[in-house]
């Protein structure tokens, strides 16, 4: 019963992330994703938002 009680539970992680992977990719999830992580780091280089983060002395966000 050991055995089992490993296998089942690695059994459906695995399951869960294929599952995972082919919704992100079938819905194009990733790639949205990966644009408004483009446009939030484009955005911090317009002068009002570089002048807010100066005057609050806030770090920009990275894009993950």
């Amino acid at each position: 019963m050991n055995h089992l009680e490993l296998t089942v539970p690695l059994v459906i992680m695995a399951i869960f992330l294929a599952l995972r992977e082919f919704v992100t990719w079938y819905w194009k999830i990733n790639r949205l994703l990966n644009v408004l992580e483009d446009i939030a780091v484009s955005l911090r280089t317009l002068p009002s938002v570089k002048a807010y983060d100066d005057y609050f002395a806030r770090e920009p966000r990275k894009a993950a």
